[in-house]
């Protein structure tokens, strides 16, 4: 039976899918049949495989108009992205726009296992692409080339084939061609900005070199020594046929040309054969000493500085993974470019060490030069397998982190890749990876002596252990560590929450990989890396303090510090900036975080400002501590400044309120006084919503309508007793607005069914069932006098004017108000048309 039917098998409960197989019809074989009912069960329906807000879309066309373009770092770039002849790159020119159109981004496949959603929209975009392929191949009025046909026809084979290419795997090449040209257009983009007039210098513009150039440069490197160890091969190779020669001539013996007394020559062939040998031998020994001066003074200096970029482009990749974590997105490496890197560096390394091997089966000298020489190569080769044992070392990379604030008990799971992959043959030998929890001094001395450092662990890791996996199709080696939890050990006396949820862990991942040599030497190297740091909680009310340390040193640290060392103090602005980072990515939606705008407007960085000190002239480049950020109370208050954006951060992020902001419909960062300044200039009935104050995590209505005390005298601005989370999830945003009829323009004048109508709550249908229960249904209603409701019929225009039936004076355009006023729910039960609640 073929080995994808019983893969398939695995995946379905077989006791779902025995009542759909019926009896075999005779013209049919078990396995054909088998296949036919997985096939059938197994097919993706009505799944949406296309998307109109993907982050690709619009991306080739872009790609073509920067080819254009004489940019010689981007072309370069192009050069290399466009040489690659694989049969996906072909796929993608030929389908450009469905390519970019598939919903690539909302599948994940770095978990382990990957979610079933995943899998069946990873099934319907495979689907989808054979069917593309398919309807162009069949297309006789469509004209194409004789190459192009031939290379549709190899990838619909390859997709009718399920155990040549998982839908999966299809995904991961997909995406990884597609961020490649995203990162080629943020560099064509970043050198438009630099040279904004069309002027283009072949240099960086700037000291510090951007990631493609830094890339450029690095794979320039690459190939220069392959070409030079090539060179060095090529040599080597002449060399060791010299070497035969010479043994042939000596009979293998090369050191009797050291005891040959040449006064025992009797004819003049005798002295030229003796001669040749001589000539042959020092020819060898130059030959020989330059393969080593070339090893000693190009090759592995050249090797070593190779292994520091890469080394330090790793570095700056996981400090970007900091950063992403707090939703900015810098400009570094990919995890794939890194990959690039690794594995020709380290089969470079290999291959000299290899050619140090051979040399050293190079005896033509005298016994005492010899010594010197293999001296000298047993510390050559010694520094290559270091360089080797180096590379395996820190090639082991977090490439989806832990969570960052992880609470005891409960199951969170990380993904890691290694970047060599199989540059060394590592993936012939599947190897163990065991995850540990230590605190920020273990993780110093680790940082300081090594992965074979012994550690004190703070808590026990269920399934901390796993064995590496490898794709044949993405040729990526994998280590998916999941299900795991954690159990932690009894903590010291911290005192207050808030100092707990400042202590700094770690998470060390160590693996002992075996590398084989082609010399037959085996060697068991320990890799090793570590998660972004980590703060342990056992109960909610420790998030916010949590959530804090991890934004401050998320947005503060540096790539080369020790674990887990910040300021204690920034500017202003990139607190500012680091909100802003944030905020985009917990309250905007997906498809917008990698987009232009959004975030934290003028205004709201302008209300922080206020917030924090309690004024709003203060300079960017002004001090701001830690303890100012997240241990002193605002001026008045008894929460501290993260303590009141954070909870604002949670509420706007919440299902029920999400929507809504990102629609524009909440002003939120805006102060009583401010709001009462906008409303009285506008017309009456005119509300707009504004974080609260005083209520953490609460939203407020403030509203124009008229006077409570006294009608004859007009209106003023009053505010509605703030709503939490845990309000909206009884009585939607939209139905409120909805149930407090003096509510008609959302500022600055727009009539509220227009915005809000679409998302009221449909009006209950008359019960289908055979029961006696009448429905009901909630509704916000106010207390006291402000019971009293508005007729529906009355609504007033934006100037002022009543636009409906009934004159409304200004003590009866709506229900009085007052500021204090409060609210609660309270049941509407509707029985019938004739019968009142």
């Amino acid at each position: 039976m073929d080995q994808d039917i019983l893969n398939g098998i695995g995946e379905l409960d077989f006791e779902e899918l025995q009542p759909s197989i019926f009896p075999i019809p005779s013209d049919m074989n078990i396995d054909d049949y088998l296949r036919e009912i997985l096939d059938e069960q197994m097919s993706p329906t009505q799944v949406e495989v296309d998307t109109d807000n993907g982050p690709y879309i619009g991306q080739w066309k872009e790609i073509e108009n920067i080819s254009k373009k004489n940019i010689p770092a981007i072309n370069n770039s192009l050069a290399r992205y466009f040489s690659d002849s694989s049969l996906y790159q072909k796929i993608r020119t030929i389908f450009p726009d469905e390519i970019e159109h598939k919903c690539w981004h909302q599948i994940n496949t770095t978990d382990d296992p990957i979610p079933q959603e995943s899998l069946t929209k990873a099934k319907a975009v495979k689907q989808s692409l054979l069917e593309l392929v398919g309807t162009r191949l069949n297309d006789e009025n469509f004209a194409m080339q004789a190459d192009d046909r031939v290379k549709l026809q190899q990838f619909q084979t390859l997709l009718e084939q399920r155990n040549q290419l998982q839908a999966i795997d299809l995904v991961k090449i997909f995406e990884k061609m597609l961020k490649r040209e995203h990162g080629i257009i943020l560099t064509a983009r970043d050198t438009a900005q630099s040279f904004p007039n069309g002027h283009v210098n072949t240099c960086p513009p700037y000291d510090t070199p951007g990631v493609a150039q830094r890339f450029q440069d690095l794979s320039k490197d690459i190939s220069e020594m392959r070409e030079f160890c090539r060179e060095v091969g090529g040599v080597l190779e002449q060399t060791f046929s010299d070497f035969q020669r010479l043994r042939l001539c000596t009979g293998g013996n090369v050191h009797v040309i050291d005891t040959y007394d040449r006064s025992q020559i009797t004819n003049a062939e005798e002295a030229r054969m003796w001669q040749t040998i001589v000539n042959l031998r020092q020819s060898l020994i130059k030959n020989r000493r330059t393969l080593l001066d070339w090893h000693r003074e190009r090759v592995f200096p050249r090797l070593k500085g190779l292994l520091s970029k890469i080394h330090h482009e790793i570095a700056e990749w996981q400090r970007a993974q900091a950063f992403a974590a707090n939703g900015k997105y810098v400009e570094s490496y990919d995890i794939d470019q890194l990959e690039d890197c690794c594995k020709p560096t380290a089969e470079l390394m290999i291959l000299s060490l290899d050619q140090i091997y051979n040399l050293t089966q190079l005896e033509v000298n005298t016994v005492d030069e010899e010594r010197q020489f293999i001296e000298i190569l047993e510390r050559l080769r010694v520094s290559y397998e270091n360089l080797i044992k180096e590379i395996v070392t820190f090639g082991l990379v977090v490439e989806k982190q832990p969570p960052q604030v992880l609470m005891k008990d409960k199951k969170f799971a990380c993904h890691l890749r290694h970047l060599v992959s199989n540059g060394l043959g590592l993936h012939q030998y599947s190897f163990p990876t065991k995850v540990s929890l230590v605190t920020s001094d273990v993780a110093c001395a680790i940082k300081d002596t090594g992965p074979t450092t012994p550690m004190s662990t703070s808590g026990e890791i269920v399934n901390n252990l796993k064995n590496s996996d490898y794709n044949e199709q993405t040729k990526q080696l994998h280590i998916h560590m999941t299900n795991m939890t954690l159990k932690m050990k009894m903590r010291g006396d911290k005192g207050r929450a808030d100092t707990v949820a400042e202590e700094k862990y770690c998470m060390v991942f160590r693996s002992q990989i075996r590398v084989r040599l082609s010399s037959n030497t085996e060697y068991e190297v320990t890799a090793q890396t570590m998660s972004l740091p980590i703060v342990v909680i056992s109960h909610g009310k420790q998030e916010a303090d949590a959530r804090a340390t991890i934004f401050w040193d998320n947005a503060f640290s540096d790539a080369f510090r020790r674990p887990f060392e910040v300021p204690s103090q920034v500017q202003w602005s990139w607190i500012l900036d680091g909100l802003h980072w944030l905020w985009k990515k917990e309250c905007e939606n997906e498809s917008s975080v990698h987009m232009e705008g959004g975030g934290l407007s003028l205004s709201a960085t302008k209300y922080l400002t206020h917030k924090l000190f309690n004024t709003e002239s203060v300079e960017p480049s002004t001090m701001v501590t830690w303890k100012q950020f997240n241990h002193d109370s605002l001026h008045g208050k008894t929460f501290t400044f993260w303590k009141w954006f954070f909870n604002v951060m949670e509420l706007v992020s919440s299902n029920f309120v999400k929507k809504y902001w990102n629609l524009g419909l909440i002003q939120g960062f805006v102060s009583k006084a401010t709001s009462q300044k906008m409303l009285l200039q506008r017309s009456p009935g005119t509300f707009m919503f504004r974080f609260s104050d005083t209520v953490l995590g609460a939203l407020s209505i403030s509203c124009y309508t008229v006077c409570k005390d006294n009608p004859n005298r007009g209106y003023e601005v009053g505010h509605l007793q703030p709503d939490t989370v845990k309000k909206f999830q009884q009585r939607s945003l939209p139905d409120m607005v909805k149930d407090i009829q003096y509510l008609h323009f959302l500022y600055p004048a727009t009539p509220k069914e227009h915005v809000f109508g679409p998302h009221y709550t449909p009006e209950p249908q008359p019960s289908t069932n055979d029961d006696d229960y009448w429905p009901k249904e909630m509704h916000v209603v106010l207390k006291g006098s402000h019971q009293q409701r508005q007729s529906p019929s009355q609504t007033i225009s934006p100037n002022g004017d009543v636009l409906s039936p009934g004159v409304l004076s200004p003590g009866s355009v709506s229900e009085p108000f007052s500021p204090n006023v409060s609210r609660h729910e309270s049941l509407d039960i509707s029985m019938g048309n004739d019968t009142q609640p």
